[in-house]
């Protein structure tokens, strides 16, 4: 990659460019865990050719599967790229990710995915959690045929995972409460919330961060009852519908999930005389455009390749017992509106 330059370098391995400077010129003065995290930002990036010294064995190679919601929006689109993309996270070990995707209608087809996960094929899981019953005893038993687990996105706290990698999506709702707030400063009246799935906790999370925003601070918004649309763009395209038809005062939607391509052209559609305010999840396709367009306002989002990366990381290191980076696996909440997408 021609165009990484230091600054990435420091940036990936969260080191000063002194550090990565020392670190590529062997120079003393560098903690052996600043050094590590260098070389594995080296690798991660393609940056140039290490020297000799700082050349990295292999360790062997690890099988990992990784359990996606079967959806076809731009957010999971993303996230089956960036885990493909995320083999060189772990320099030292030849990483060979599998994806299998999985609809969370019930939880069914996530237990019999794990349950029919062997160790002697697979050395760690990544899924997405959807807490249906059943879900977190399923998570359990893999961790005890020996296969650790992490959580993606959405959590089961309560289960024996090794790490859930993702936001933290409470914080994520008061954010978006805070800015439809702000937004919306000084007019009362309606607001919709769109989510996906009740017992997709992220979905949950978000919920309960945005009603406890509004309710302690916004209380001339009034939160209408929240309306599942599975993150399927058609469902949320009527759902958005009938809210403008249903109710002349609504001045605010917060679509927590996916499909936001259906909310859009719900928007496009109807083009109320006056616009709600509309706040969405996860900067893809689809919500670049309703930026774009003045259709969405504001886009809080997470970095699915950080994602994918610390989700291989973490695996790889509970399953060669190796102490995890935490600084390095957390995973920021970014704010998007028209005038700052990348």
């Amino acid at each position: 990659m021609s165009n990484v330059t230091l600054k990435d370098v420091a940036d990936v391995a969260q080191v000063s460019l002194a550090t990565v400077d020392r670190v590529l010129h062997e120079r003393e003065g560098v903690s052996a865990k600043a050094r590590q995290r260098v070389k594995e930002a080296i690798h991660e990036l393609g940056f140039g050719q290490l020297p000799s010294k700082l050349r990295i064995k292999s360790r062997g190679r690890l099988r990992l599967l990784f359990l996606l919601p079967k959806l076809d929006t731009g957010f999971v689109r993303q996230m089956v790229a960036d885990i493909q993309s995320a083999k060189r996270a772990v320099p030292d070990v030849e990483i060979l990710a599998e994806i299998r995707r999985v609809r969370l209608l019930d939880g069914n087809e996530l237990i019999k995915s794990l349950e029919s996960v062997e160790r002697d094929k697979y050395q760690g899981v990544g899924l997405f959690a959807f807490d249906a019953p059943g879900v977190r005893a399923a998570i359990d038993e893999t961790i005890a045929r020996g296969i650790p687990v992490v959580t993606l996105v959405s959590d089961i706290p309560s289960s024996q995972r090794v790490n859930f990698v993702g936001i933290d999506n409470m914080a994520a709702g008061r954010t978006a409460g805070r800015l439809m707030g702000k937004f919306l400063r000084g007019v009362a009246g309606e607001i919709g919330v769109l989510t996906g799935n009740s017992q997709i906790r992220d979905h949950l999370e978000r919920h309960m961060g945005f009603r406890q925003v509004l309710g302690t601070h916004y209380r001339d918004l009034k939160l209408l009852p929240e309306i599942e649309g599975d993150s399927v763009s058609a469902r949320n395209r009527s759902i958005v519908i009938d809210l403008i038809r249903d109710h002349p005062r609504l001045v605010g939607l917060y679509a927590i999930g996916g499909g936001n391509s259906g909310v859009i052209s719900a928007l496009r559609e109807m083009n109320p005389v006056t616009r709600p305010v509309v706040i969405a999840h996860e900067l893809t396709k689809e919500t670049r455009k309703g930026l774009s367009e003045e259709l969405i306002d504001a886009v809080i989002a997470q970095k699915t390749g950080h994602m994918a990366r610390s989700a291989v990381r973490l695996l790889t290191a509970a399953s060669l017992d190796d102490d995890p980076n935490p600084e390095q696996e957390r995973i920021g909440i970014d704010v998007f509106v028209a005038e700052n997408m990348p």
